[in-house]
C-alpha cells in the first residue's frame, strides 16, 4: 500500500531541498571567493617579497661596487704613499750626500800647510746584504808636494758566538792606495755583526803602519 504525501508537504520538502542546495552553493561560493582572495593576497605578497629581494640584490651589488671602488682607491693611495716615502728617503739620502760633499770641500779649502801629510777625514760603515759597505775619505795636506802612494788594510772586530773576533781584510794582501790631495775608498766587507774597524795605511814598500785610526760601528 502506497503512502500518500500531500502536496503541501511535497512543496515544503522541495523548498527545503532548494534551500539546502542554495546554502551549499553559497558556502562553496564564499569558500571559493575567500580562497581566491587569499591566493590574490599571497600572490601580491610574493610579488612584494620578490620586489624587495630585487631591491636588496641591487643594493648589495651597488655596495659591492662601492667597496671595490674604495678598495681600489685605498690601494692607489697606499701605492702613492709608499712612492712618496721612497722619494722622501731618496731625497734624505741625497741631502746627506750633498751635506757630506759640502763638508768635504769646506775641509779641503781650510787645509793649511801645517796640516798632516795624510789624514783620515771620515769613515762610514753601512749594513748591506750579508756584510757592510764602508766609505773612507783621505786628505793630503798642502805641504806634501807629491801624491801619497801606499796600501790600506782593515782590521775588523766582529761578534760571533758571544765572543769578539778580529780579522784582517783583505786576506793575504792590501789594497793599493794613491792619494792626490784626496781619495775616496768604497769597499764591500763580508762581515756580520761588525763592531769595530781599524783603518791601517802603509807607505809603498813599507811594512810599518804609517797611519791608523779605529772607528766603532753602530747598528
Amino acid at each position: 500500500m502506497k503512502t500518500h504525501i500531500s502536496w503541501p508537504l511535497r512543496i515544503v520538502f522541495a523548498l527545503g531541498c532548494a534551500l539546502g542546495l542554495f546554502a551549499i552553493g553559497y558556502f562553496l561560493y564564499e569558500f571559493g571567493r575567500q580562497k581566491g582572495t587569499e591566493e590574490v593576497l599571497a600572490d601580491q605578497r610574493l610579488r612584494s617579497i620578490q620586489s624587495e629581494n630585487e631591491l636588496l640584490r641591487r643594493e648589495l651589488v651597488d655596495q659591492k661596487g662601492r667597496q671595490a671602488g674604495q678598495a681600489q682607491t685605498l690601494k692607489v693611495e697606499l701605492t702613492t704613499r709608499e712612492s712618496l716615502i721612497d722619494q722622501l728617503r731618496q731625497s734624505q739620502s741625497e741631502n746627506a750626500k750633498l751635506r757630506e760633499e759640502v763638508a768635504f770641500y769646506e775641509t779641503l779649502l781650510t787645509k793649511t800647510d801645517r796640516s798632516p801629510a795624510l789624514s783620515i777625514e771620515s769613515f762610514r760603515a753601512e749594513p748591506q746584504g750579508s756584510g757592510y759597505r764602508i766609505r773612507l775619505l783621505l786628505l793630503q795636506g798642502q805641504s806634501s808636494p807629491e801624491p801619497f802612494k801606499g796600501e790600506v788594510e782593515f782590521k775588523l772586530v766582529a761578534k760571533g758566538n758571544g765572543q769578539a773576533h778580529a780579522t784582517l781584510w783583505p786576506v793575504g794582501h792590501r789594497l793599493p792606495l794613491d792619494v792626490r790631495r784626496f781619495a775616496r775608498i768604497e769597499q764591500e766587507i763580508p762581515a756580520l755583526r761588525l763592531q769595530q774597524v781599524e783603518v791601517r795605511i802603509y807607505a809603498a814598500g813599507d811594512s810599518k803602519v804609517r797611519l791608523s785610526r779605529t772607528f766603532d760601528v753602530k747598528g
